[in-house]
């Protein structure tokens, strides 16, 4: 095949223009005979270029097999709604650099322009995601994972949100081809598990926080997301810090469960689902007395956290008061036995006995002492 450039031919499919690059593949725009258009995705080629570094080697035929992975996923899919359709493909028996397997999607609008459009509000972004999270549960549910979920993998194809670059892709007929050192997922979006044991990480789990990382984006208009969890009570990290919608405060909590850094303590897609649903079952203005219940209720959950975190730091200051009280009574005791021996006598002549004494964490003090 002659090299990918703008006019040349790559099966049936006239190359018109470069318009976008991922890890394991350069996409151009391309149109056929017939007018009808598509995103080439070709391998890179050297990816298919022979080197006598091991490592390197190791790298490049793990890219190539997820290429061919993506290919083989589509063509499992290509009918399922929120998945980027399948228009063609080629995947030779024998891959060299100048045969390279390729891959022809229909063309989408990416996420991100899409939102410059006029008319997008707060509402329809969230809508966008309501729809994007019923075809990630319907993939969790089949055991597979995105693993690459971000704003540019997003694509809008007649008004209709679709996952694209499945070039990560995690399905059951798939061959594991994960290193125990890389870090798997995109930047800024990635979570910690998928960063420090990808191969061990379970990647649904692993996409909903991913995919919550993409929402903020959406909704907030920032280019990338905010590191780390985004808890209640932190107004910087809620998204209703950056949206004017008043109805956007009663998805912080979404925020809040699905960016935990524990696996175990997220949402499931599902959840996610479910509450977008009900969150768009409501006008889109909504009124007064919602928006000063879900007030309140943000106001309300913010003080419960900070009396929580209060509750919690005085408690771990009376546990260390205790054992440090205990461990100085036992370096004193000997100090007390010694001064009990010079037989202290009060005013009256009566022996007075020199003691050390803990008191009641009940009481007003967790220490007293006693004088001698």
């Amino acid at each position: 095949m002659q090299k990918i450039s703008v006019g040349a031919t790559v099966g049936r499919w006239i190359v018109n223009k470069r318009i976008g690059e991922g890890g394991n593949g350069i996409v151009w725009q391309c149109s056929d005979k017939t007018g009808e258009s598509g995103a080439l995705k070709v391998l890179k080629s050297y990816l298919l270029q022979a080197t006598k570094n091991t490592d390197q080697q190791v790298l490049r035929a793990r890219r190539t097999r997820r290429f061919m992975d993506e290919i083989r996923f589509l063509k499992l899919h290509q009918s399922e709604d929120g998945i980027v359709p399948l228009i063609d493909y080629y995947l030779p028996e024998t891959l060299t650099e100048d045969d390279p397997p390729w891959l022809v999607m229909q063309l989408g609008i990416p996420l991100l322009d899409h939102l410059k459009s006029d008319g997008i509000t707060f509402r329809s972004i969230i809508e966008i995601f309501r729809d994007l999270a019923a075809t990630l549960t319907r993939l969790h549910a089949k055991g597979t994972a995105h693993r690459d979920i971000k704003p540019d993998n997003i694509l809008l194809i007649n008004g209709k949100p679709h996952f694209s670059d499945f070039g990560l892709v995690h399905f059951d007929e798939k061959q594991a081809v994960t290193g125990t050192s890389e870090i798997l997922g995109p930047l800024f979006f990635v979570s910690p598990e998928m960063m420090n044991t990808p191969a061990q990480a379970d990647p649904c789990i692993a996409d909903v926080y991913s995919f919550a990382k993409s929402l903020w984006v959406a909704a907030s208009g920032q280019r990338f997301p905010l590191p780390g969890e985004q808890r209640l009570g932190t107004p910087a990290l809620s998204l209703s810090a950056y949206v004017k919608d008043p109805r956007s405060q009663l998805l912080d909590h979404i925020m809040d469960k699905c960016t935990r850094h524990s696996p175990q303590e997220r949402a499931t897609s599902e959840t996610i689902h479910k509450e977008l649903s009900v969150w768009c079952e409501f006008n889109e203005s909504p009124p007064n007395s919602l928006i000063e219940i879900s007030q309140i209720a943000r106001a309300t959950g913010g003080m419960a956290a900070v009396a929580q975190a209060q509750f919690d730091e005085e408690s771990r200051l009376r546990r260390l008061g205790d054992t440090l009280m205990e461990y100085v009574s036992d370096q004193l005791q000997p100090v007390l036995i010694a001064l009990n021996n010079f037989r202290f006598t009060d005013a009256t002549g009566e022996p007075l006995e020199t003691r050390l004494a803990l008191g009641s964490v009940d009481g007003p003090s967790s220490m007293d002492y006693d004088r001698w």
